[in-house]
């Protein structure tokens, strides 16, 4: 469950990005409320944090000491801003490339894509 996921770390600052009506009903619902007060024009088209994603994503592939060194401070720059801790230095590639994946679900979701098609 995405949700789940999303708000499994309870001093992760985008836990803010959600809201429950009728929480255990059977009508549940679950609100995003991440760009709340925005309008169309003021969502980013892309985040620098999709940019550091990709960056950090591409490095743990190469599996090189200097890619990975790289990889490891976009997490950490991604995960400081959510207030949470660094990633351990001594990480291996296949933790590193999982916990990429599920940071990049967490802020991802809720975010509609533009085209679908793509």
């Amino acid at each position: 469950d995405l949700y789940d996921l999303a708000t499994s770390n309870p001093t992760d600052a985008r836990n803010s990005w959600y809201r429950i009506e009728d929480e255990g009903a059977e009508n549940q619902a679950i609100y995003i409320t991440k760009f709340d007060g925005q309008t169309y024009f003021d969502v980013p088209l892309i985040h620098l944090t999709e940019v550091k994603f990709i960056r950090a994503e591409s490095g743990a592939e190469l599996n090189l000491p200097a890619t990975l060194a790289v990889a490891i401070q976009d997490m950490d720059d991604i995960r400081n801003r959510a207030g949470l801790s660094n990633v351990d230095p001594g990480i291996s590639q296949s933790v590193l490339l999982t916990m990429i994946r599920n940071e990049k679900k967490r802020c991802r979701w809720g975010v509609k894509p533009q085209n679908p098609s793509f």
